[in-house]
């Protein structure tokens, strides 16, 4: 995991503000109606949501000087909302009135891109017809239904600019017509919206369209359960790659009628063959534009803080460690979750989870061993590609898995290092090779033991689950090679079903192989135990009993006591193989 940071600065400033905006130049408002956390609309977001001031976006966009601009980053890091907020920004409605352009563009005023740079409000907004394609929810099981969707779609961003009839000649207004009804008799739906560039340039007699793409891979592969065969290759993946190479080359390849363009994507899929002859593809120039940076999450902490909420620090080990370059994101659907107090299931079913279980299963024995490592703490040299080539991936090749799960947010590059990013994600790894880690109910009981004082039902339940799943583990995919994926499981599992019930998880230490410590505090006074957990790896010939006593004599629990603690019990477990042993020490402070 990162090290800890010091001195986190807060940054301050008056502002007057009605909406919760939070960026690096305002704060101090009283807290809104909390949005629905999957929103990723911009104007419901400004109106009624927390909203993370991203309005440079627009700036940095204006300033580049390629024509195309990409970013690739996971899922649930704003993509969406950035891209709603390039829209209506840059959007001219046609026939629009004086005062809906004026209440569009107070929207904007609040934010930074009116306060840094005031002038693109008066030279860009409003100013150019917009292209809006979102490829979210097109993928079918074969291609035929995907394309059916893919005709429903263009078909209705013609729909929506059916103003442009009135200057297009017969034949151009005949053909509109057909893609506006999505005839399936028409052949040319991959030159479609070059075709739609042109009309609306030439309706609006202005310099060009702004193109704005939504999840330009998902049609190839997609989130949930792309299968890995060559079969699949044949049959859909071939024909969707066809597709989109032309319809993205005709639309952004030399076309005069385009401004500008934005496209966002998780995976680097083919990127040479969907947008051939596009040069100077902008990867990493608005490093900071999507996800949390550690300012941000500092001041939405602030703002929000209450006796249930996770420390900085825990917030930085649950959501954070995502890096780009020397910057650190934080993923910020899980921080307004846990802001929000509504917090995800830890191990949830994550991104491409089929495609991820199939890739490692099948993979060789260095790429496991690899993974292996990784789960136990211990980076890795980086290994990635530039491109995932499908037939790579069918070939389980490592490079390609590698930049898959990087991509997909399983996996983060610091100093050119591989590595889990996260609590969350770990999870989801966890969720992904042995899904019956995961089932809550077992941490569930487990806390149910511990807060009730029942530590012998403790000790039988812990030593029957982990003899259960540590004996799978020893003759699966890992075959007898030690690895921490359970304790870690557990820890995190414990984490979770503890803040359900309303304690806070203090302090916890640097993970690292065979070494856990959780310190658990309750926030009501119904609640009296402090919970304190130590898992440690023997040392040397030390028994199991030897080092879970050991993990119990380091800690300082004296810290703890006051008024509303009546007991603290502190738990020392000791793992080997699949073998472990559980010591407790209740501790009672003398009033």
């Amino acid at each position: 995991m990162p090290p800890k940071r010091k001195n986190n600065e807060q940054i301050k400033g008056p502002t007057n503000l009605k909406r919760k905006i939070i960026s690096t130049t305002t704060r101090g408002m009283k807290k809104p109606q909390i949005t629905n956390v999957g929103t990723s609309d911009f104007e419901r977001l400004i109106k009624r949501g927390i909203y993370v001031d991203k309005s440079m976006l627009i700036s940095d966009f204006c300033d580049a000087n390629n024509t195309i601009s990409i970013v690739l980053r996971p899922r649930r890091f704003g993509k969406t909302t950035c891209i709603s907020m390039l829209h209506r920004f840059f959007e001219c409605i046609h026939e629009e009135n004086d005062d809906n352009r004026n209440l569009r563009k107070s929207a904007f005023e609040p934010l930074e891109i009116a306060n840094k740079r005031p002038e693109l409000l008066d030279t860009e907004f409003g100013r150019y017809p917009v292209i809006h394609l979102n490829l979210r929810d097109v993928t079918r099981d074969t291609w035929e239904a995907t394309m059916h969707k893919v005709r429903d779609v263009i078909g209705e961003i013609f729909r929506k600019h059916a103003y442009v009839l009135s200057s297009l000649s017969d034949v151009e207004s005949l053909e509109y017509t057909r893609i506006m009804k999505k005839s399936p008799a028409y052949r040319e739906w991959d030159s479609a919206l070059q075709k739609l560039s042109m009309y609306l340039t030439r309706h609006y007699k202005c310099i060009g369209c702004i193109v704005l793409i939504d999840e330009y891979e998902t049609p190839m592969i997609d989130n949930f359960d792309t299968p890995i065969t060559s079969e699949h290759h044949k049959k859909y993946y071939c024909h969707a790659i066809d597709f989109f190479k032309r319809l993205y080359s005709s639309l952004l390849n030399n076309n005069s009628n385009i401004h500008k363009a934005f496209v966002v994507g998780v995976l680097p899929v083919e990127m040479h063959m969907l947008l051939p002859g596009v040069d100077s593809l902008s990867y990493d120039g608005y490093v900071d534009r999507f996800g949390f940076t550690e300012p941000e999450v500092v001041q939405l902490h602030s703002e929000h803080v209450n006796e249930d909420m996770p420390s900085i620090d825990n917030l930085r080990d649950l959501c954070g460690g995502y890096w780009v370059g020397k910057c650190e994101l934080y993923n910020p659907r899980l921080i307004i979750k846990y802001i929000t107090n509504n917090r995800s299931d830890y191990g949830g079913n994550g991104d491409y989870a089929y495609t991820i279980r199939h890739l490692i299963f099948n993979a060789k024995h260095d790429t496991k061993d690899r993974m292996i490592k990784m789960l136990n703490y211990i980076r890795v040299p980086r290994t990635c590609r530039d491109e995932i080539w499908f037939d790579k991936l069918v070939a389980c090749d490592d490079s390609t898995l590698c930049t898959l799960l990087y991509h997909a947010g399983y996996l983060t590059i610091r100093d050119g290092m591989f590595e889990i990013p996260n609590a969350e994600v770990y999870m989801q790894w966890v969720f992904n090779l042995v899904p019956e880690l995961c089932d809550l109910s077992k941490y569930e009981t487990l806390v149910d033991r511990l807060i009730s004082c029942e530590i012998d039902a403790f000790n039988a339940e812990f030593d029957a689950i982990s003899l259960k799943y540590l004996s799978h583990y020893m003759g699966g995919w890992c075959s007898e090679r030690r690895t921490d994926i359970f304790y870690h499981a557990f820890y995190f599992g414990v984490n979770a079903e503890l803040h359900r019930r309303g304690y806070s998880i203090v302090s916890s230490s640097k993970r690292e192989p065979g070494l856990v410590k959780m310190y658990a505090v309750p926030n009501s006074a119904t609640t009296a135990a402090v919970l304190i957990i130590e898992i440690k790896l023997p040392l040397n010939k030390e028994s199991l009993e030897m080092a879970a006593n050991r993990g119990i004599d380091q800690i300082k629990w004296d810290q703890y006591i006051s008024d509303k603690i009546q007991q603290i019990f502190i738990f020392g477990i000791a793992f080997q193989g699949n073998q472990s042993c559980v010591s407790v020490r209740i501790c009672e402070p003398i009033k």
